[in-house]
């Protein structure tokens, strides 16, 4: 990795990157190799908007997609997370991790993939126990029948953080995970936001939707954003 680096690298800028990568792969590596089992990498999701009571497109018109960097399944806990990996010059605020749109939107088509992966396995169950059945009625040795998966829950989104250091190797990881109101809630004001958008596109209107969590500029009152979120509260 560290050659492929070398041979791509345009300036001595990104010269952290080969400090970044044997210091992940000795202090981070091996321990979420115990923990994780790789599902995918680079998964691509799209959705149209849809009312997250009701299942009802909202704007057919919308597509909303992204990548996922990396999904995985911790076995111990039979949770999925996904992986959104950074690379910065200093972590960010806790404020800004918990209010950030991305691991949102995120954690919404990660939720969908949960939804396929067991539907999946579920599939495979029973192809194994059609399979385990017609043996049976021609064999003598009986084979017993596999147990039933256990459904695997939604884990949430890690922000996986390194810093561009040169001389030493700074990393830091946060769990982003939602209560399902805040979630619904999120997604009912995204999906607002990127129906504005696109109405403002369509009819050529120079203004656009505003304000928005999109020009949130975190002022002194974050801590009550970053307390209560997008949850349902008694006003």
């Amino acid at each position: 990795m560290k050659k492929d680096v070398k041979k791509n690298m345009k300036d001595d800028s990104e010269a952290a990157l080969l400090a970044m990568i044997p210091g992940y792969a000795r202090e981070v590596l091996p321990g979420d190799l115990d923990r994780f089992k790789v599902l995918d990498i680079e998964h691509h999701f799209s959705f149209v908007p849809t009312d997250p009571e009701t299942g009802e497109v909202i704007d057919p018109d919308i597509e909303v997609c992204g990548s996922i960097d990396m999904i995985v399944l911790d076995e111990a806990q039979n949770k999925i997370y996904g992986f959104e990996h950074k690379t910065c010059k200093s972590f960010r605020d806790e404020s800004y991790l918990w209010m950030d749109e991305q691991p949102r939107v995120y954690t919404w088509a990660l939720k969908e993939y949960v939804e396929e992966y067991n539907a999946k396995q579920q599939m495979k169950w029973e192809a194994w126990c059609a399979e385990v059945a017609k043996w049976n009625e021609t064999h003598d040795n009986w084979k017993e029948f596999p147990d039933e998966p256990v459904a695997a829950k939604l884990g949430g989104i890690y922000l996986n953080e390194t810093k561009k250091l040169l001389r030493q190797f700074q990393y830091n990881r946060t769990l982003c995970k939602y209560p399902e109101d805040d979630l619904k809630n999120f997604m009912y004001a995204f999906f607002g936001t990127c129906c504005a958008c696109h109405q403002s596109v369509a009819t050529n209107d120079p203004a656009y939707p505003s304000p928005s969590y999109m020009g949130c500029s975190m002022c002194d009152y974050k801590t009550i954003c970053e307390t209560y979120m997008y949850g349902t509260l008694d006003r």
